[in-house]
């Protein structure tokens, strides 16, 4: 669960051919709960710094373009040069 969440960017991974929209968001103010997984999911949670994980996409541990693109996305956010629109997710009834 997050106390706010903003949307950064969609990304069309293969224009030539496909439709299919990756939507990428930030969150902030987590709070662990256990998942809610399908019966052949599986989830790895872990917590990393922008520092540690720019370091990853910096050494080639990280290669997806989608990840890649948020590493973009987090380093103008902390660098103070692009800004993300912060909302409030409804309380459900």
């Amino acid at each position: 669960m997050a106390r706010e969440w903003a949307h950064a960017f969609t990304v069309y991974p293969t224009v030539s051919y496909a439709n299919e929209a990756l939507q990428v968001w930030f969150a902030r103010g987590l709070e662990m709960k256990k998942a809610k997984l399908d019966q052949d999911e599986f989830l790895e949670v872990f917590t990393a710094t922008p520092d540690e994980f720019l370091g990853w996409c910096r050494d080639g541990s990280i290669v997806d373009s989608k990840t890649l693109a948020a590493a973009l996305w987090i380093q103008n956010v902390v660098a103070g040069h692009w800004k993300l629109d912060w909302q409030t997710p409804p309380v459900a009834p």
